[in-house]
């Protein structure tokens, strides 16, 4: 991902919840695409749209 002349992300991966909760897709997602980061040597970016309770759990999934 771009943000000008800059990367910002090699992978990015967007995240979906409802009521504040994340899916439970959401976690494989990021799971799976971290493993794919891994072996390129890059790492996961994860974008939350909205108010999510807890954050900091999508880091034990992989994202970075």
């Amino acid at each position: 991902m771009m943000l000008g002349d800059k990367v910002i992300a090699e992978e990015a991966e967007r995240i979906e919840q409802n009521n504040g909760s994340f899916k439970k897709a959401s976690f494989e997602a990021i799971n799976y695409a971290s493993k794919i980061a891994a072996s390129a040597g890059t790492q996961v970016c994860a974008v939350v749209l909205g108010e999510a309770n807890d954050t900091a759990i999508l880091g034990n999934y992989g994202a970075n």
